[in-house]
């Protein structure tokens, strides 16, 4: 699953609404604060814990299952857990 798709559904829905940040082609899904977030870009999809801690949930072709149940099960956060179920969607 290429990130291109990813980042064209998130885009396309309107359950993320405002709550997307779009910089040039890449999207950023926040929580209220800066970290946690979503980044999408080209060629990857990564959660970021916190400034040093980054977690790639797809890398261009390769989508980490573990990684993003992982994140999914930590974020806290709707709109991240709804992107990781999509990711995980995407595989069965």
């Amino acid at each position: 699953m290429p990130s291109r798709q990813v980042r064209d559904w998130v885009r396309s829905n309107d359950f993320f609404g405002t709550a997307r940040i779009t910089q040039g082609r890449d999207t950023f899904v926040p929580t209220n604060n800066r970290y946690p977030h979503i980044h999408i870009g080209d060629g990857f999809v990564v959660y970021s814990k916190t400034s040093n801690n980054h977690m790639d949930l797809i890398r261009g072709d390769q989508v980490y299952e573990e990684r993003t149940q992982q994140a999914m099960d930590t974020c806290n956060c709707a709109n991240m857990m709804q992107i990781c179920r999509y990711i995980l969607s995407q595989l069965t």
